[in-house]
């Protein structure tokens, strides 16, 4: 999941949580009789609003549409959740210069990923790794998934994967600061991210 993501998550929910709250708070308000003692005893709504609806089928109809737009919403939603912007070309030794001989230079993001995943499965212990870059091509960000043996030493791989294998990953795309996220899954064993 990535920032944007993860900003849009936070709007979403505060702003269906302030509405279901407002909601919430209105319906307690009306059953206290704060808006009237006569109202506390009364329907949410009037007989005639009943009526009314009874009267107009194509409302249902209506709540139909929008409950299936909510639905295609709410789908889409989980499908962004599971989504990582992967990166497939790297922009490397970008240049600002106009002129046009100037250049830059791209790479395959595929070919940077296979390394860091060759070289984290060379480490005693490793049963599987998968890199990933995401963000965006002149700033990417490096993911990296990687399961181990229970009977491994994990502080070793994980000390192997940051001063080995990260370091080398950074000085190969030229960015000293390339944020590098791991999560070291344990067989068997519940998994542990870290920013390294």
């Amino acid at each position: 999941m990535n920032r944007r993501t993860t900003r849009g998550n936070r709007v979403g929910l505060l702003l269906v949580g302030a509405l279901l709250l407002l909601a919430g708070v209105g319906v307690a308000l009306l059953s206290t009789g704060v808006f009237g003692a006569d109202r506390a005893g009364q329907p949410v709504y009037p007989e005639s609003a009943a009526q009314w609806v009874n009267a107009n089928p194509w409302l249902w109809w209506a709540a139909l549409a929008v409950a299936v737009v909510v639905g295609l919403l709410a789908l889409r939603w989980l499908v962004v959740q599971i989504r990582i912007d992967r990166i497939h070309r790297l922009s490397l030794d970008t240049d600002r210069d106009p002129d046009p001989a100037a250049g830059r230079t791209d790479a395959s993001a595929k070919a940077l990923t296979r390394a860091v995943e060759d070289d984290i499965l060379g480490i005693d212990g490793v049963r599987d790794a998968r890199a990933d870059l995401s963000g965006h091509a002149d700033a990417p960000e490096l993911w990296l998934k990687v399961t181990t043996d229970n009977t491994a030493d994990t502080a070793h791989i994980r000390r192997r994967i940051v001063d080995d294998v990260v370091r080398d990953a950074r000085t190969a795309l030229e960015l000293p600061a390339l944020p590098a996220y791991l999560t070291l899954t344990v067989s068997r064993r519940s998994a542990a991210r870290s920013v390294v």
